[in-house]
């Protein structure tokens, strides 16, 4: 594979940055057992450069034309916020199924992913630190800052998987990660939510780097220092297999996706299932054991 997985705490940019081709490759062999392991073993797993410089751009142009579209001047905490992306923006359905994605989903999660929400962001200058947090939907808002500290993970149920347009970089204020085991305590090492937390990391990757990260890994990012845009989009996957609803599941609308669900077969399967009713791939053990 051109874009390849980093299993190593990034503490700055590469000495090179690999650049793919307009088609990924598919993630096969012993990376998607080490996928697996990272997700599972750390909460998260870098993949470097899987969308080049051309795929970038349109990408960005396409969330431009979206955001200019909702007419949302995006100056939250999160920035512009765009929800279902793929309701938004259709022709962003070919990005959504770049196989090397799907592969690097499909292993952390042990079995065939289900695309359950799309979505992207677009900050700017006036972004804020963004504030701690996680995205599980069994304990949310105030009631994810006093989980009992006994109450463990029960491994990797729902992932989400971003894609960094411009990187993660100290001016555009890179992602901060607490890394954890998929059974560790689900509580935050910390009460404080707008100030960085001494068992953080900050990663740093090249632009059209993806991030797969577990839903309890508690993450923020810090404030831009550039007039420039973080943009970044992404989904949120979980096993056909486990039908538990998620306070962030979408409806997607599947008649105006049709004609791209015919085209892309891997996007059909995530949104979907197989036409034929197969949905399962694995039961999923391998990723939360």
């Amino acid at each position: 594979m051109n874009a390849h997985m980093t299993g190593q705490t990034i503490d700055r940019l590469p000495a090179h940055t690999m650049e793919s081709p307009t088609k990924s490759t598919s993630v096969g062999g012993s990376a998607i057992g080490a996928i697996g392991t990272e997700v599972a073993e750390r909460g998260y797993v870098v993949l470097e450069s899987v969308f080049g410089a051309a795929e970038c751009a349109e990408i960005g142009a396409l969330m431009a034309e979206a955001a200019r579209a909702i007419g949302d001047p995006g100056t939250g905490e999160f920035g512009l916020v765009l929800h279902p992306l793929l309701d938004l923006a259709p022709r962003m359905a070919p990005f959504y199924a770049n196989p090397e994605v799907i592969g690097a989903v499909r292993a952390a999660l042990g079995a065939d992913p289900r695309l359950a929400h799309s979505g992207g962001l677009i900050g700017g200058i006036a972004r804020v630190f963004t504030g701690w947090h996680y995205h599980r939907s069994d304990a949310i808002d105030e009631a994810a800052w006093s989980l009992d500290p006994s109450r463990r993970g029960d491994g990797v149920r729902h992932v989400l998987a971003n894609v960094y347009l411009d990187g993660s970089d100290d001016d555009l204020g890179p992602l901060l990660v607490v890394p954890r085991d998929a059974h560790d305590p689900l509580a935050p090492p910390s009460q404080d939510r707008r100030s960085e937390w001494p068992s953080q990391i900050a990663l740093r990757v090249p632009p059209g780097s993806v991030v797969v990260f577990d839903q309890s890994v508690w993450h923020a990012a810090r404030a831009a220092r550039v007039d420039r845009p973080r943009r970044l989009f992404g989904g949120h996957y979980q096993p056909w297999c486990d039908p538990t609803p998620h306070r962030e599941d979408q409806c997607h609308d599947l008649a105006r996706l049709e004609p791209w669900l015919r085209a892309l077969p891997d996007l059909e399967r995530l949104l979907v299932g197989d036409r034929d009713g197969a949905r399962d791939g694995g039961s999923g053990d391998e990723a939360r054991r």
